[in-house]
């Protein structure tokens, strides 16, 4: 439970500042990031991230609710929640080069 109040903050930190960063104006105008194709990737990236989640969260929020006997007997779905894992990983990788691509 800890882990995922960490990723919970990690995620609010994250798209905290990215909408700071577009919608406040700081190194950029807001106009830039609206014109541009590449903020429009990374949002579409940040999306699937979050859709992605969806069910893994879930599952996971009623395997603790159920208790350690209930979480045993579907640890199948754990292999399909590991591989939306590693996408969710690929495509916070491609969010990371495409904010470093909007950056300069």
């Amino acid at each position: 439970m800890l882990a995922d109040a960490w990723w919970r903050g990690a995620g609010l930190l994250v798209v905290g500042t990215g909408l700071a960063r577009a919608i406040g104006g700081a190194e950029r105008p807001a106009e830039f990031y609206w014109a541009s194709r590449l903020f429009w990737v990374k949002m579409a990236c940040v999306a699937a991230i979050l859709i992605l989640e969806i069910g893994p969260a879930r599952g996971l929020a009623r395997w603790r609710r159920e208790g350690a006997s209930a979480a045993t007997a579907e640890t199948e779905v754990a292999r399909r929640w590991s591989t939306v894992s590693r996408v969710e990983a690929g495509l916070m990788l491609v969010v990371m080069f495409l904010a470093t691509a909007l950056a300069r």
